[in-house]
């Protein structure tokens, strides 16, 4: 299942890309898919993290925590 960093109304939202997406639809809740959320652990053992070419953007969800985004900007 993919996770997906969505734009609602200014806050960042983490939903899977069937259940969550299709909710936001069927209510017709504006909304802009920002990219795909990175699940796995960026630290020191992250070949991309240490050579310093991670892909990912750091966000913060609505929660407050931090997630890594792969987006195409």
């Amino acid at each position: 299942m993919k996770y997906l960093a969505i734009n609602i109304r200014d806050q960042i939202h983490v939903l899977n890309n069937s259940d969550g997406l299709e909710s936001l639809i069927e209510n017709k809740i504006p909304y802009k898919i920002i990219g795909r959320v990175c699940t796995e652990e960026c630290n020191t053992k992250c070949h991309h993290y240490r050579a310093g070419t991670c892909p990912c953007k750091t966000m913060k969800d609505i929660e407050g925590k931090f997630i890594h985004v792969f987006t195409n900007n």
